[in-house]
């Protein structure tokens, strides 16, 4: 699951696409910390008061892993800004993913797909 400390303003209506910027991740690679770069495909609905929890799945991840894509627990500490229109960007920080491969991590795409628990 995901746990968003933080999103505000957050758009109240339909399901919208985000272009989200991953700013940090740790403990997962186990070398340095990288940035990379995620695209979050949906979130619904995008609360506009308080935080709340999202279950999130990682449809695809490149070269992490290098065999068949797997879900992963991830924790989003922040969020912002949540913009009630069009697509932007997000700096997102990443505070842990689970069941990820021990092997090197490098910078790449990752689309996540964001539904409400």
């Amino acid at each position: 699951s995901v746990e968003l400390t933080s999103i505000s303003p957050c758009p109240n209506t339909a399901v919208q696409d985000y272009s989200v910027e991953l700013t940090s991740i740790s403990p997962c690679p186990n070398t340095a910390v990288q940035d990379y770069s995620v695209e979050l495909t949906s979130i619904s609905p995008c609360p506009n008061t308080a935080v709340q929890d999202y279950s999130v799945e990682l449809t695809s991840i490149s070269p992490c892993p290098n065999t068949a894509v797997e879900d992963y627990s991830v924790e989003l500490t922040s969020i912002s800004p949540c913009p009630n229109t069009a697509v932007q960007d997000y700096s997102v920080e990443l505070t842990s993913i689970s069941r990820c491969p021990n092997t090197a991590v490098q910078d790449t795409m990752v689309w996540l797909w964001y539904t409400m628990v």
